[in-house]
C-alpha cells in the first residue's frame, strides 16, 4: 500500500521542502489523473489559498528528470500531458523556460524530444527556437542515444521544411542513417540542396552529397554483389 501512504502528503504538499515534493513525485503522479491534476495545481498554488511551492516551469523539468527506475515512462508522459492540457499555465513563454533548461543539462532527459515536438505543434512560433534545439542536439552527438535519436528523428519529420537546414548538418554517416530510417525525407532534401545557389551549395560536403543522392546504397548493394559472386 506504498501508493496510498502518499495521498497522506496531499493536504500538506506546500508545507514540505522542495526535496521532499521531488521524492514523492514518482508516487504521486501514479494516482489518479484527477488526483494529479489537483497535486499539481496545490504545488503551483492554483485554486488554493496559500502561495505555491512551484513554479509551472519547476514542475514540468522536475516530471523531466524523474528516475526511470522510480517510474515508468508511461506514467510521466501522461503527467507531462497533464500540463500540456493547461494551456493558461504552461503558456509558449513557460515552455521555452522549460526547453532551454532541459538543454542545459549534463543528461538530457529521454522525454525531451517528446515535449519538443509538442511544443512546436501547440505553438508555432516555436519553430526558429525548435531548431535551434536540434542545431544544439548534433553537437551533443544526439545519436549515440536512441530515444533521444528517435525523437530527433521524428522532430524533423514534423518540421520540414525547416528542418532541412538542420539534416545537412549531420555528419553523412549519421545523415545516412537517418535517411535509413526515415526516407521520406531523402528526396525533399535533395530537392532542397538542387534548388540551391552555387555559392550555397559550395557549403555541401560531395559525402553529404553522396548520402543524398544514395550513391552508398548502390556501392553497398555492388559490393554486396561482388561478393555474393566471389
Amino acid at each position: 500500500h506504498r501508493v496510498a501512504d502518499v495521498r497522506f502528503l496531499i493536504p500538506v504538499l506546500n508545507g514540505l521542502s522542495r526535496q521532499e515534493v521531488l521524492a514523492a513525485l514518482p508516487k504521486l503522479i501514479k494516482l489518479n489523473p484527477v488526483v494529479v491534476k489537483e497535486v499539481f495545481n496545490r504545488l503551483l498554488g492554483i485554486n488554493t489559498s496559500g502561495a505555491g511551492c512551484m513554479s509551472p516551469a519547476d514542475l514540468l523539468i522536475a516530471l523531466h528528470n524523474i528516475d526511470p527506475a522510480k517510474c515508468d515512462m508511461k506514467t510521466v508522459m501522461k503527467a507531462t500531458g497533464l500540463c500540456f492540457q493547461d494551456r493558461a499555465v504552461y503558456t509558449m513563454e513557460v515552455l521555452t523556460i522549460v526547453l532551454q533548461q532541459l538543454m542545459e543539462q549534463k543528461d538530457i532527459p529521454l522525454l525531451l524530444m517528446r515535449t519538443v515536438i509538442q511544443s512546436v505543434t501547440l505553438f508555432p512560433p516555436l519553430i526558429g527556437f525548435t531548431m535551434n534545439i536540434l542545431q544544439r542536439l548534433i553537437v551533443k552527438q544526439v545519436w549515440k542515444q536512441k530515444t533521444l535519436w528517435e525523437g530527433f528523428i521524428k522532430c524533423c519529420q514534423r518540421t520540414k521544411p525547416q528542418s532541412y537546414t538542420i539534416l545537412l548538418q549531420l555528419p553523412p554517416p549519421q545523415l545516412q542513417l537517418l535517411l535509413k530510417d526515415a526516407d521520406d525525407l531523402r528526396e525533399p532534401l535533395l530537392i532542397h540542396v538542387q534548388a540551391f545557389t552555387e555559392a550555397q551549395r559550395q557549403h555541401v560536403s560531395s559525402a553529404t552529397m553522396a548520402v543524398l543522392y544514395n550513391a552508398d546504397a548502390a556501392a553497398d548493394a555492388a559490393a554486396e554483389t561482388r561478393n555474393g559472386s566471389a
